[in-house]
């Protein structure tokens, strides 16, 4: 049944998919489709969950900011059309010259997602 991928349901869970299959051939059909839906089983009953996208990057030695783009804009697609809110990590990143080394966010970025993290899963405890 709805959540019975847990033994135990946890109060928030984000997914990041990474780096993982991206940089395939050029018109490479949109692999989101299979982790969209296998999400959205395992988001039943979970209060605040999440899939997180990836973001431009300044380098990595097969992947590019084009595959970045294809991959991000085929996950919008797929979330919006299965209903799974999504944790925008390149709308907090923006640009990767100031905050990413390689194709690593910093530390500023990562206190920005924890925040908004934190906010959703209680609204009262943010400032």
């Amino acid at each position: 049944g709805p959540g019975a991928f847990f033994a135990a349901r946890p109060d928030a869970l984000v997914f990041a998919h990474g780096l993982w299959g991206l940089g395939l051939p050029a018109g490479s059909p949109c692999n989101n489709d299979f982790k969209g839906s296998v999400l959205l089983n395992i988001s039943q009953g979970v209060p605040v969950f999440k899939w997180a996208t990836n973001f431009l990057i300044n380098s990595h030695s097969r992947i590019t900011n084009k595959d970045i783009t294809a991959d991000y804009e085929c996950q919008l697609r797929v979330a919006h059309a299965l209903g799974i809110p999504v944790l925008d990590v390149m709308s907090f990143v923006g640009s990767p010259k100031k905050h990413v080394v390689d194709y690593h966010f910093d530390r500023y970025i990562s206190n920005l997602i924890l925040a908004d993290i934190v906010h959703d899963m209680c609204p009262s405890c943010s400032p």
